[in-house]
C-alpha cells in the first residue's frame, strides 16, 4: 500500500519504522476496535430488529445448497438493514487513526501526503467494513443451523 519508507525488514528496522517513525503500525491497532464496537452495535440492532425475529421464526432445517443460498440472501437484506454501526464505527476509528500517523518520513516520496494516505486508509477500512458485514451474515447463517439444524445428504451420483 505504499505505507513503508525504505526500511528493511531484517533486525528492528522494519518494526522501529512502522510503529516509532511512521506510526503505521497503529492504523489496524486503533480500526480494529472501531469493526468490533461496529459488529457488535449491528448484531444488537439485528437481534432487536421485529425482520429478523420473524425470519428466524419461519426458518427450517437446511437440507441443500439452493435452501442454503436462500437463507444466505434473506440474512444479507436483514443484516444491510441493521448494518448501519459498520461504517460509523469503522470512521471514527479511521478519523483516529489518521492523527496518529506522522508524515515527516514520507516527505521526500511523491504521492506522500495526508490526502493520499487518508484515501488509503479509507480503502482499507472499506474493505474491512464489507468484511465484518459478511461476518456478521456468517454467524446469523450459523445461529440459523444451530437453531434448526443443518443437514446435507448427498443423493445418486454424488459424494
Amino acid at each position: 500500500m505504499g505505507w513503508l519508507t525504505d526500511a528493511t525488514f531484517e533486525g528492528g528496522a522494519f518494526w522501529r519504522d512502522i510503529f516509532i517513525t511512521t506510526h503505521l503500525g497503529w492504523v489496524h491497532l486503533i480500526t480494529g476496535p472501531g469493526i468490533g464496537l461496529g459488529m457488535a452495535l449491528a448484531t444488537n440492532a439485528l437481534r432487536a430488529s421485529d425482520r429478523w425475529v420473524v425470519f428466524l421464526q419461519e426458518q427450517s432445517r437446511i437440507t441443500g445448497f439452493r435452501q442454503t443460498v436462500e437463507v444466505i440472501r434473506g440474512i444479507m437484506r436483514i443484516v444491510l438493514a441493521n448494518a448501519w454501526p459498520l461504517p460509523l464505527m469503522i470512521g471514527l476509528a479511521a478519523v483516529t487513526a489518521l492523527h496518529v500517523l506522522d508524515l515527516q518520513p514520507f516527505s521526500p516520496m511523491p504521492g506522500a501526503n495526508s490526502a493520499a494516505l487518508g484515501w488509503r486508509l479509507f480503502g482499507d477500512c472499506a474493505t474491512q467494513a464489507i468484511g465484518a458485514y459478511f461476518g456478521i451474515v456468517g454467524m446469523c447463517l450459523g445461529v440459523v443451523a444451530q437453531r434448526h439444524g443443518f443437514s446435507v445428504e448427498a443423493g445418486e451420483g454424488q459424494l
